[in-house]
């Protein structure tokens, strides 16, 4: 009885199993996986690529300031840091050697004009004679022979052009010596900041080292090299982000002034000077750049995040999501800036595209939009 009751029990157990595992199987079939999904509206808008380079912060303008002629320093009116406005005096020669040379040429001058000045009187009076003589001679007072010998004597009185070049000659080494008055009066041609003072007192300035070196920071310029794959891609007047680390992380806004079209020496790069404003003078010249230029632009495009981007046998893929389905849709791509990606064929504007979980989908899969 008790065997009999014991396999009656067993039999009960072995169906109860394999009926709740036949259920559990079919459940799963059942069972509908479901991908959560973050996504983005694709949009109309404009893209470009951009690439980083380093330069250099330079003056928008230097003046590296020498006497034109060497003399000893008898006065200095500025130190390093001052702020200067264009004619300003900086230093100063002494003169005394000057002076004596503009006196000197003052005298040439005086002289070569009173000989010239007496010459012309002389024939003044020589001619207002040869008019008497003439009138003498058709009235009989004097006779031909005579009057032969005064004219040959006129031909040899000295000729007032010569005179005259010897007074112009004169005049210019005049004004030459006192132009070397104002060589001795160093003034700055520019308005900006004194770098640099390499003159004293008393010691001799030669001409053409520089004594004084005055820069003009109101604006500077940032030098940079660009390479031949991009010098075509960019313009003078085109606008470019600048980022000067010394400074913070400040973005600040310059302009392409400069694009020369011939390279560097063997280097095929070619110089590039970019302005921009330094009204509070915190840019210093020698401070390093990064220069963010536009090389690639694309106007009024769609676009889509760079990851919406899925690659299926080969072929760009996005996921689009349709009545909480995803579709998945071979597009073409155009020009890539990292974030994001311009669709030129196979998306239009407004469809919901895949940017997180696309790699878990496959067309026709159910997802749930998790913002």
């Amino acid at each position: 009885m008790n065997k009999r009751f014991s396999l009656f029990f067993m039999v009960i157990l072995m169906s109860v199993y394999i009926l709740s595992g036949c259920k559990s199987e079919e459940e799963v079939k059942n069972e509908e996986t479901i991908v959560s999904v973050e996504t983005y509206e694709s949009k109309v808008m404009d893209i470009d690529i951009k690439t980083s380079l380093s330069g250099k912060v330079v003056p928008f303008e230097r003046a590296n300031l020498s006497p034109k002629m060497p003399g000893v320093v008898s006065d200095v009116k500025v130190k390093v840091g001052d702020v200067v406005k264009k004619g300003d005096v900086l230093f100063t020669l002494d003169q005394k050697d000057v002076m004596n040379a503009v006196r000197q040429a003052q005298a040439s001058y005086n002289l070569a004009v009173a000989n010239y000045e007496n010459v012309k009187s002389q024939i003044k009076a020589s001619n207002e004679n040869y008019e008497k003589m003439k009138t003498m001679l058709e009235k009989g007072i004097i006779s031909n022979e005579e009057f032969q010998k005064y004219e040959m004597s006129m031909g040899s009185m000295q000729n007032t052009e010569v005179l005259k070049l010897q007074v112009e000659q004169a005049r210019v080494m005049l004004d030459n010596a006192k132009s070397n008055i104002n060589d001795t009066i160093i003034k700055s041609p520019i308005s900006g900041v004194v770098t640099s003072v390499n003159v004293n007192i008393g010691e001799v300035s030669s001409a053409g080292v520089p004594g004084v070196t005055v820069v003009n920071i109101d604006r500077v310029y940032v030098d940079v090299n660009v390479s031949e794959h991009l010098v075509n891609n960019i313009n003078s007047g085109d606008s470019v982000d600048i980022l000067i680390s010394s400074l913070g992380d400040e973005v600040l806004s310059g302009k392409i002034t400069n694009l020369s079209f011939a390279p560097v020496g063997n280097s095929m790069t070619y110089p590039a000077k970019i302005e921009l404003e330094n009204k509070d003078n915190k840019i210093k010249p020698g401070m390093f750049a990064q220069v963010d230029l536009i090389t690639q632009r694309k106007e009024n495009v769609v676009v889509v995040p760079a990851s919406a981007i899925v690659v299926k046998e080969g072929k760009n893929v996005v996921f689009v999501i349709e009545s909480g389905l995803a579709t998945m849709k071979v597009v073409r791509v155009g020009i890539d800036n990292g974030e994001y990606i311009e669709i030129v064929e196979g998306l239009v504007e407004g469809e919901e595209v895949v940017i997180k979980g696309q790699n878990y989908l496959e067309e026709g899969s159910k997802v749930k939009i998790v913002k």
